[in-house]
């Protein structure tokens, strides 16, 4: 019995089940989801308006996260916002972070949770594209695409979305 035990092929078949074993434990613990930010977004500008809102959707993996900070080379600064209602008006309230849950989808969508850019450093045009960096409690940085684009033109924004889900 022993001799079985020390054959060169019973320890290739020993050896290559345990790499198996070990290599499966390993893809197993790779599987859980990251985090992700998808399509982002703003309208072209309005005027010379100086601020824009930016607005993008987060996927969570499966550990509670916040998004700390924005930031764009298109701006002079980036701030994190939501809309709540006072006295019957709306108006925007500076947040120091938007809490991101467990295996949760936050939607930063216009007339909620946004980003807001100040101090634009040129008018933002229809068809153009400029990186925006979210800074992450848990992530880091993480840097996405921001379209812009107005939402009427479904044609171009149905292109971008096409075009940004062939590139990821």
């Amino acid at each position: 019995m022993s001799r079985l035990f020390s054959h060169p092929l019973y320890l290739l078949w020993f050896w290559t089940l345990a790499l198996l074993i070990i290599s499966s434990d390993d893809v197993g613990s790779n599987r859980a989801k990251e985090m992700t930010v998808g399509y982002g977004w703003t309208i072209p500008s309005l005027g010379a308006s100086p601020t824009a809102a930016v607005y993008v959707t987060i996927e969570n993996g499966p550990e509670p996260n916040r998004l700390i900070a924005a930031a764009t080379p298109v701006a002079a600064r980036a701030e994190l916002h939501t809309h709540r209602q006072e006295n019957g008006v709306m108006m925007m309230q500076k947040l120091d972070a938007i809490d991101i849950p467990a295996d949760g989808v936050v939607t930063l969508a216009p007339g909620g949770l946004h980003i807001m850019l100040f101090d634009l450093k040129k008018p933002l045009a229809q068809g153009e594209t400029f990186p925006l960096t979210l800074t992450f409690e848990k992530e880091g940085a993480q840097e996405t695409m921001i379209d812009v684009y107005w939402p009427g033109d479904q044609k171009n924004h149905d292109q971008k979305l096409h075009d940004h889900h062939h590139h990821e």
